[in-house]
């Protein structure tokens, strides 16, 4: 799914179990299911988002920064939150 934008998330229930994205290089639409969502904004919409407030949550809605900067909590440098989160996917199963 290279070069693709997702356009919509499909939910079952009230789960998310895929989406709808837009090919660019095919010029279609196509649909996808999947057993976990990560949303990917870049740097564009992921600090757009911190700056008016945004917070990065898990599942159960604690804020990550939190927990792996205890100290600096929400104004942490989000660098320090790939490998944590790796590890934590890993050990569930994600890759």
């Amino acid at each position: 799914m290279n070069h693709c934008i997702a356009t919509e998330l499909l939910l079952d229930g009230d789960r998310y179990a895929g989406a709808v994205a837009f090919s660019q290089k095919e010029g279609q639409f196509i649909g996808t299911l999947a057993k976990a969502i990560l949303l990917a904004t870049g740097s564009n919409g992921s600090e757009t988002l911190r700056s008016v407030g945004g917070i990065l949550r898990n599942r159960d809605i604690d804020p990550l920064k939190k927990r792996y900067a205890p100290k600096m909590k929400a104004l942490a440098p989000r660098i320090l939150l790939p490998g944590p989160l790796r590890r934590k996917f890993e050990k569930a199963g994600a890759f």
